[in-house]
């Protein structure tokens, strides 16, 4: 009983600690998702993927990392431009440390290459992504590729 407990509020420390991280991600994840205006089932898998492979989401009930996802993808297809202004926004007032905004980045490149082709607008939605977080771009880009896979010729 008492182990049980010491693990559940382990886990909720970890999870406030971890919040501003999960939004972060998940607004990223949807600004290069909805980036072509509906979220693809290739993507939707690779979501799943990371949720299972980033320590910081793990702490997370994946339903809850979807639902942010989709209330982020929600509010782009409503209002494009409010929609990522606010996803934008969040990703901006992010503070982790600078791995931990690259990791944020890397959430976002595997959604971008989920179907195999990165297309332009996605590139774009990855360099908006860059800036918001600080990121030099073409630096934090070519660190993302040699981790996620080589850029293919349409990027």
């Amino acid at each position: 009983m008492r182990a049980r407990l010491l693990d559940s509020w382990t886990r909720k420390a970890a999870q406030r600690r971890n919040r501003a991280f999960l939004e972060a991600a998940m607004a990223a994840a949807a600004l290069v998702s909805m980036a072509d205006d509906d979220v693809r089932l290739s993507e939707q898998v690779a979501l799943d993927d990371v949720l299972k492979r980033i320590d910081q989401l793990q702490v997370f009930e994946p339903h809850t990392a979807i639902d942010l996802h989709r209330r982020f993808s929600d509010g782009i297809q409503a209002d494009a431009l409010a929609g990522r202004e606010q996803a934008l926004e969040v990703v901006a007032h992010y503070e982790g440390s600078q791995n931990d905004r690259l990791i944020v980045l890397y959430v976002a490149a595997v959604i971008a290459r989920a179907d195999l082709d990165l297309s332009e607008i996605e590139e774009v939605a990855l360099a908006q992504i860059c800036e918001s977080l600080g990121l030099v771009a073409e630096e934090s880009l070519s660190q993302i590729w040699g981790a996620v896979g080589a850029r293919d010729s349409a990027g």
